[in-house]
C-alpha cells in the first residue's frame, strides 16, 4: 500500500530530477563560456560545468 503512494507521486521527482538538471547545466555552460571569453581556454569551459 505504501508502495503505491510512492509510486504514484514519482513522476513529480522526475520532474524535479529533469528540471534540475536543466538549470545547472545550462548556469555551468554559461559559467564556462563566460571564462572562455576571458581566458581563451577551453578548459574554462570545464571548470563551469564542474563547479556547478
Amino acid at each position: 500500500m505504501y508502495l503505491q503512494q510512492d509510486l504514484s507521486q514519482a513522476w513529480r521527482w522526475m520532474l524535479a530530477s529533469t528540471g534540475s538538471c536543466a538549470i545547472t547545466l545550462a548556469v555551468g555552460w554559461t559559467i564556462g563560456a563566460v571564462l572562455r571569453l576571458l581566458t581563451s581556454l577551453f578548459w574554462s569551459e570545464v571548470v563551469g560545468v564542474t563547479v556547478v
